[in-house]
């Protein structure tokens, strides 16, 4: 409701809030923060991951206390290899798409399959992929990788690099938390349609 009424306010408040209960808790001694969407439902709206965890990686580098911490993001909207790669490149230590895991077990449980053989697969094609990305920009150790945000942003604002991808080029600049909130808002639409019925997702064609 309040990302309805208020718009990009309400999502950078809520990434806002995030950081610092993030922050707090690493004051506190929290060796490990995880940012999860898993309280998603009907009637609240998850963070983008890729904003939370590189807003809540930014914050931890003002704290100073970034290298003292690990960053987890079990997320529902990971699942190809851009998404693990922009994670880890923008602050993740580690994810779980468990959205994926419940789709890709579901999938080969109704074929037959043994979902840890489908799921290892995934993991592997995943971690290929990573690799790939990786070597074409000449890293080649995970740990040069991780926060290093080596990509350039295109087509987001200042208002977005600023808190939550601080310093990175973004030339030809673009849209702000409003226009992010209503695509979160259209996908969560799709997720969960207003009737109740079961959700009947675009087949969009990339693949």
């Amino acid at each position: 409701a309040d990302a309805q009424r208020s718009g990009g306010k309400a999502l950078r408040a809520a990434i806002a809030r995030v950081c610092t209960e993030a922050t707090t808790a690493v004051a506190n001694g929290a060796p490990l923060v995880v940012l999860t969407d898993r309280a998603a439902s009907a009637e609240r709206l998850a963070i983008p991951s890729l904003l939370a965890t590189g807003a809540v990686h930014q914050a931890l580098i003002k704290l100073k206390s970034r290298t003292k911490v690990g960053l987890f993001a079990d997320v529902a909207d990971a699942k190809e290899v851009h998404d693990f790669a922009t994670l880890v490149g923008f602050g993740a230590d580690g994810v779980c798409p468990h959205l994926a895991y419940q789709a890709i077990g579901a999938m080969a449980a109704a074929d037959g399959v043994q979902p840890s053989t489908a799921m290892a697969k995934y993991q592997k094609a995943v971690s290929f992929g990573i690799l790939k990305v990786m070597s074409k920009m000449g890293i080649s150790t995970v740990q040069s990788y991780k926060g290093a945000q080596i990509f350039e942003a295109v087509g987001l604002g200042d208002e977005v690099i600023d808190l939550c991808f601080t310093g990175s080029t973004t030339r030809i600049k673009g849209v702000g938390f409003d226009v992010l909130t209503e695509d979160a808002l259209r996908y969560h639409a799709a997720g969960y349609p207003p009737d109740g019925r079961e959700p009947d997702l675009q087949n969009w064609g990339d693949y």
